[in-house]
C-alpha cells in the first residue's frame, strides 16, 4: 500500500503546483536589474513596469513590460524599449511559468520565452533561495535563439527591510566576456500594495561606461 501511494502523492502534488492560483499581498516586479524575478504576477492582475535610462551623458531609452496575471501561475507580457537617439521599435511577446516555490523545493524557479515581431526569441531561466528572511540569492540565465553562444548571466543578492526597502547588487556579464562585465546596485520602494518605485545604476568594469536607471510600476486588479 505504501509503494502504491507514493505516485498518488506525487502526482497530487504535480497538479496542485500547476492548477493553484497566485495571490500577491504586495506588487512584485521584474524590475529593476537585468534578471527577471522568479516571482509570476498575481491571477487577474494588469501590471506596468517602466523605466527611463540614462547613459552618462543623455537619456537614451525608455523601457516598459506590460503584464497579465493568468490563474496556473504563470503571466503573459509585452515587453518593449523605445529608443530616444534613433528610431526602431522591436517588441517582445511572452510568457513566464513559475515552475517551483520555496515552499515545495530547495529554490524557487521560474522559466520564461518570448518572440519579437522578426522571429528572434529568447528563453530565461530563474532561480532563487531565500538565506533568512531578509537575504536572498538570484541566479539568471538567458539564451538567444538556442545559441549556447550567446547568453547572458548573472548572479544577485538582496536584502529587504520591512517588506518596503530592498537593496540589491548584482553582478552581470554576456557570454562570460570580461568585457561585458558589470556591477550593478538597486533600490526599490513600496509605496503602497499596488506602486514601487526603484532606482539603480551599474558601472562596467573594464571599461569606463555606467548607467542610471529610474523606474515606476503599478498595477490594477481587473475583476
Amino acid at each position: 500500500m505504501q509503494f502504491r501511494s507514493k505516485p498518488i502523492t506525487l502526482l497530487i502534488f504535480f497538479i496542485s503546483n500547476l492548477l493553484s492560483v497566485v495571490a500577491q499581498e504586495t506588487i512584485v516586479t521584474n524590475r529593476p536589474l537585468n534578471f527577471n524575478g522568479v516571482t509570476v504576477v498575481g491571477n487577474n492582475y494588469l501590471q506596468f513596469e517602466n523605466g527611463v535610462n540614462y547613459n552618462g551623458s543623455n537619456f537614451n531609452y525608455f523601457e516598459n513590460m506590460i503584464r497579465y496575471g493568468l490563474p496556473f501561475k504563470a503571466d503573459v507580457f509585452l515587453q518593449q524599449q523605445i529608443n530616444f537617439t534613433h528610431t526602431s521599435y522591436n517588441p517582445y511577446i511572452g510568457l513566464k511559468k513559475k515552475l517551483f516555490s520555496e515552499d515545495d523545493f530547495f529554490v524557487g524557479s521560474s522559466a520564461l520565452a518570448a518572440i519579437n515581431i522578426n522571429g528572434a526569441y529568447y528563453y530565461q531561466l530563474l532561480l532563487r533561495r531565500n538565506l533568512n528572511e531578509r537575504f536572498k540569492i538570484n541566479l539568471y540565465t538567458e539564451f538567444y535563439n538556442f545559441r549556447f553562444d550567446s547568453h547572458k548571466e548573472s548572479i544577485s543578492l538582496t536584502y529587504s527591510y520591512a517588506k518596503i526597502l530592498s537593496f540589491t547588487t548584482e553582478f552581470f556579464t554576456q557570454n562570460f566576456d570580461s568585457k561585458t562585465a558589470q556591477l550593478n546596485f538597486a533600490n526599490t520602494v513600496l509605496i503602497n500594495k499596488d506602486v514601487q518605485l526603484d532606482v539603480n545604476g551599474g558601472k562596467n568594469l573594464y571599461f569606463n561606461t555606467y548607467y542610471i536607471n529610474f523606474g515606476l510600476s503599478f498595477r490594477f486588479y481587473t475583476k
